[in-house]
């Protein structure tokens, strides 16, 4: 994935709300206190206002919500009842649990990063899956369920991009996450990290900036041999979701995310993914609806991808 900063917080189940409201409350007030390019307000959601799929696509708090969620996997027995496993693996079923109450805020480290969002849901203890050969419904249970937890990841590899500030960009970016999670733990936050960079494990500045650099390197690599600029990494992304590339039919592509990660996603920002898409637009490859991204026509798009690649 990059350079991405992947991490859990939690607190007991005995946690009160009030308690969530004062911990999360402290959290935002250290990320205000850190070089976050932007910090949201507190934001609360309780029963069906927790579900990302009611929200507006146009709604930034869309994205927010859809971390907040939770997945349980399960497999089907020979007497036909699921069983909980861990883990994903061959032949199991996934089933999304949205919570019950979603407390927290939303922050964006710099250009070129994605959002670093926080907070805390609480889910049921148990939730109902079916057996869909036979109809039948069960009840598993759903771990945490009860409790307080979130999971979430940060890339910060693009804010290393000259076009978003290069090497002092990307610190700040990365460094004022992990002072963020610092912050968690002095507050008492159980808190679990994975940072691909390692500077969480090995507070080295010098090891993650050489990591960084030979990223920079095998990115910079990959695009002389394969994807020389948005224009074609954009015609790739979209291009690896439609069905038939070949095809003269139109093909709907909702983005689940906001532009901004998917700038990130592509090494760039949100405005130059704007001007790309707008020059789409005009050479009528693409429409924009929304979130919805219509390619009018994969066959010429993917013409164009050929001809970007010199094929």
């Amino acid at each position: 994935m990059g350079l991405t900063i992947h991490y859990q917080l939690s607190l007991p189940a005995k946690t009160t709300v009030h308690e969530v409201r004062q911990r999360l409350g402290a959290l935002r007030q250290a990320c205000l206190d850190l070089p976050f390019q932007e910090v949201g307000e507190l934001m609360e959601f309780k029963g069906e206002d927790c579900n990302f799929q009611k929200r507006d696509r146009e709604d930034p708090v869309r994205w927010f919500l859809c971390q907040a969620d939770c997945d349980i996997y399960f497999k089907i027995t020979r007497a036909g009842k699921p069983m909980a496993v861990p883990t994903a693996e061959d032949g199991c079923y996934c089933r999304t649990v949205l919570p019950e109450h979603v407390i927290g805020f939303r922050t964006y480290p710099g250009s070129g990063s994605e959002d670093c969002n926080c907070g805390l849901s609480r889910f049921p203890k148990t939730v109902m899956v079916e057996n869909r050969a036979t109809g039948k419904r069960y009840r598993l249970p759903v771990e945490g369920g009860g409790g307080w937890k979130w999971h979430s990841f940060c890339k910060t590899q693009f804010a290393n991009s000259p076009e978003c500030g290069g090497l002092p960009n990307f610190l700040r970016c990365h460094l004022s996450v992990v002072a963020m999670l610092d912050a968690a733990k002095r507050l008492g936050f159980e808190v679990t990290v994975n940072d691909e960079g390692e500077y969480w494990q090995k507070r080295d500045v010098h090891a993650l900036i050489k990591e960084i650099g030979s990223l920079r390197v095998l990115v910079g690599q990959l695009d002389d041999l394969t994807l020389k600029d948005v224009e074609t990494r954009l015609a790739n992304w979209l291009m690896k979701r439609c069905p038939n590339p070949q095809s003269e039919l139109p093909v709907s592509i909702e983005l689940t995310m906001t532009k901004r990660v998917l700038a990130a996603e592509l090494g760039t920002v949100s405005e130059t993914l704007s001007r790309t898409l707008a020059k789409f637009r005009e050479q009528k490859l693409l429409a924009v609806k929304g979130r919805v991204v219509i390619v009018l026509s994969p066959a010429k798009l993917s013409a164009l991808l050929r001809r970007n690649l010199g094929e």
